[in-house]
């Protein structure tokens, strides 16, 4: 029977499909069935194994060229080579094609933007490298730096507290100490009003002619500081020291120092005192705008000046006054520091004067009591106004004997400055003298029998 004898007739395709299925699993579909295959085809790539009617149209194929199974589950390869496209014949030298002129160029130009895009890209990737580890290490040291500010705020906050508690217990311990020194500081003289408030007023000796000592500037305990002057003095004249607002045993009052008002609450303590004028004034270093000013304005109540290294007006034209550093050391005076401070209480008084060693602690304790207070400072700043007060008001013509030292011992000029000012002002003076000491500042504490004997041979002249 042939193939194409099973194409006709209904249920064509199915016989068709039922004999291939047989012819594949080796079995005949049918019996007294005989199938006659037709040649291969002429051309061994064709895979179109049965052509149908004239052989062309429908065809059909048994396998395809990727592997495949047929529907009883055999699997079969193909045997034929699939036509492809002709190879064309390669070029010569490698298979390199050559281009000359403006190809070759244009490739060229093609090929270095290539490279340019190329480096760009790898600039931009080397940029968000660089970037990302420039982000990286600011943001480490960011935080190294967060951390360092914690650790230094940490410290300060450590610091600050250290120091508060330190100063509690210095205060503490300076608050115990003065009440255990009160007995010590009780007053050496008298206490008269002034003002509503007591000064400290000490009278020593019965002679007819009275000397007021009048301390310089920032002297604790004025009463202790000329004792060992007074007292080669007091078998002959009347001894008295008067301690400002503010020194030794009087009342510390936050209050205007204008030369007006030191000198009028002065000579209200005299009066208080029961001590009437003339005297014979004895300052000490920035007391001498005082005395000088007591002659211009009361000449009648003064008889003699005895400068004690005492200050005349010219000295401030160039002095420089730190008000600010006084201020911090009277902080420091009211916190206790000063007493951890060695030998600050130490003064000359005591260091070279005749005090005894009972006095010797009443002056320190009257130190820690009475460094660089309110009234000291109001003092200090109006100094500078003071001295031009005096030296507008002239030099007095009075007797007036002067003691210069060497400068030395805080006056902030040299030898021959310190001494060139005073000895210019006492020219002026008719009946003015000036004698020259090789010793510091508180020339009092130190050639105190010089100055006594200068000082009874000098007010029995001028009676």
């Amino acid at each position: 029977m042939v193939i194409s004898d099973l194409c006709s007739g209904e249920h064509s395709v199915a016989r068709v499909v039922e004999l291939v299925d047989s012819l594949a699993s080796g079995a005949s579909a049918r019996k007294g069935v005989r199938v006659r295959l037709p040649p291969r085809a002429p051309n061994p790539y064709n895979p179109n194994l049965f052509p149908i009617g004239d052989g062309f149209g429908l065809l059909v194929f048994f396998e395809k060229f990727e592997d495949t199974r047929f529907r009883s589950g055999v699997e079969r390869r193909p045997t034929s080579k699939p036509r492809g496209p002709r190879k064309r014949n390669e070029p010569e030298q490698g298979g390199r094609i050559r281009l000359h002129g403006a190809p070759a160029l244009f490739v060229l130009i093609l090929r270095f933007y290539s490279c340019l895009e190329s480096f760009r890209c790898v600039a931009n990737e080397w940029n968000l490298c660089y970037d990302e580890q420039n982000k990286v290490r600011k943001d480490k040291q960011k935080i190294t730096e967060r951390y360092a500010m914690k650790k230094f705020l940490k410290v300060i906050l450590i610091v600050v507290l250290a120091v508060i508690i330190l100063l509690v217990v210095i205060y503490i311990n300076h608050q115990i100490r003065l009440n255990q020194e009160s007995k010590l500081r009780s007053p050496l003289g008298q206490s008269v009003e002034v003002d509503g408030h007591n000064m400290s007023i000490y009278i020593e000796g019965t002679g007819d002619t009275t000397l007021v000592f009048m301390s310089g500037g920032g002297t604790c305990s004025p009463i202790l500081d000329f004792k060992s002057l007074y007292a080669l003095l007091s078998d002959q004249y009347k001894i008295v020291v008067v301690e400002k607002f503010g020194y030794g045993f009087s009342d510390v009052v936050d209050k205007s120092r204008d030369i007006d008002s030191i000198l009028e609450d002065t000579r209200a303590a005299l009066t208080a005192a029961g001590l009437p004028a003339p005297y014979v004034l004895c300052p000490h270093s920035m007391s001498g705008l005082e005395a000088l000013y007591w002659a211009q304005k009361y000449p009648d109540e003064v008889s003699a000046i005895v400068g004690l290294d005492m200050a005349v007006p010219a000295y401030y034209d160039s002095m420089d006054i730190n008000i600010p550093l006084m201020r911090a050391a009277s902080w420091a005076a009211n916190i206790g520091i000063t007493r951890f401070i060695p030998g600050i209480s130490d003064s000359d008084a005591v260091k070279y004067g005749t005090l005894s060693d009972t006095e010797k602690e009443i002056y320190k304790a009257v130190f820690y009591s009475r460094t660089a207070t309110v009234t000291m400072i109001n003092e200090t700043a109006w100094v500078k106004e003071n001295a031009e007060r005096v030296n507008h008001m002239g030099v007095p013509q009075l007797p007036m004997l002067l003691f210069i030292s060497d400068g030395s011992g805080g006056t902030g000029f040299d030898k021959e400055t310190w001494r060139k000012i005073p000895i210019e002002y006492i020219a002026q003076v008719q009946n003015g003298e000036y004698i020259e000491l090789d010793c510091p500042h508180y020339v009092h504490d130190y050639e105190y029998k010089t100055i006594s004997e200068n000082i009874v041979d000098f007010l029995s002249n001028k009676e």
